[in-house]
């Protein structure tokens, strides 16, 4: 068997009659399994057990909302079929001296992309930051346009967050009340326009973008022509955003600063010191 196994990887799929007895709770029962476990850990010998997923299928606004990862619990195996995912939710460990005789296909993309997101997407299950209960009203309004305008493309907004790579929030103590919350809106590199000396654009053009939206400075930016106005509507965006929140706080926060950065220069310290934000709670983990 552990021939068999050199031969594994992760997010190949298995597929036996025999897997159903490990999930018979399951309705469905599966024939499939995805490979959950890291290579390493599959084709080693010194392993004894391999993490798997029982394969499921979903239909209609579930499959979409799986598809385009805004519910963690799946992962798209797109090689199976469009409505094939990976359950997380009933990750299970068997030894492999105990795994039957099965067949193995392919689960995701050969490339070295698809490879890389099924593992993040693993990750993202295990390894979303639990952010406080009281915390989690603060954040609803964000949550409600990232999920709303994400998927709209066609919107200036939607347009707008899809340059965006992640969002991230920082405190610097958890436990502590009331919360002072730094909002990182971390962006494709090249996007945001690098200003030339003197360029900044004048006050009445300050004045008349801090008073819009999230939506009117997602299409400032995208009209915009002058590189300092797109510039400047791209910070004030971030600070809308983080600014969303302060309406229905729950008393957890009392301030929350908004920042800009390119993927490109936001710094491994701040990586260290701040949490992504989920689209179970705001935004997807990776990338937006």
């Amino acid at each position: 068997m552990q021939d068999f196994f050199g031969g594994v990887r992760q997010g190949q799929v298995l597929g036996s009659p025999a897997i159903g007895r490990w999930f018979d709770d399951l309705e469905p029962v599966p024939t499939l399994a995805a490979v959950v476990s890291q290579t390493c850990d599959v084709v080693l010998d010194k392993r004894p057990t391999i993490a798997v997923a029982p394969v499921v299928a979903l239909e209609g606004q579930q499959a979409a909302l799986a598809r385009n990862r805004d519910t963690p619990r799946y992962i798209h195996l797109p090689a199976v079929g469009d409505g094939w995912f990976a359950d997380l939710s009933y990750v299970r460990s068997f030894k492999k001296e105990q795994w039957p005789t099965c067949t193995v296909q392919r689960g995701i993309g050969e490339t070295d992309e698809s490879v890389r997101a099924f593992a993040l997407a693993v990750g993202r299950w295990f390894a979303r930051f639990a952010f406080p209960n009281d915390v989690v009203p603060f954040l609803q309004p964000l949550q409600g346009i990232v999920r709303q305008k994400y998927s709209k493309p066609q919107s200036d907004l939607g347009m707008v967050l899809h340059d965006v790579v992640e969002i991230r929030v920082q405190a610097e103590q958890w436990s502590r009340r009331p919360l002072s919350l730094t909002l990182h809106v971390v962006v494709r590199a090249g996007v945001v326009p690098t200003l030339a000396a003197g360029g900044a654009p004048c006050g009445d053009v300050i004045d008349d973008l801090r008073r819009q939206a999230p939506a009117e400075l997602a299409t400032s930016i995208r009209v915009s022509k002058e590189p300092a106005r797109k510039a400047l509507a791209w910070q004030l965006f971030a600070e809308a955003l983080a600014a969303q929140g302060r309406a229905d706080q729950a008393g957890a926060v009392d301030e929350v600063t908004g920042l800009l950065w390119s993927d490109d220069e936001f710094p491994m310290s701040l990586m260290r010191k701040s949490e992504a934000l989920d689209l179970d709670y705001l935004s997807p983990g990776y990338p937006v």
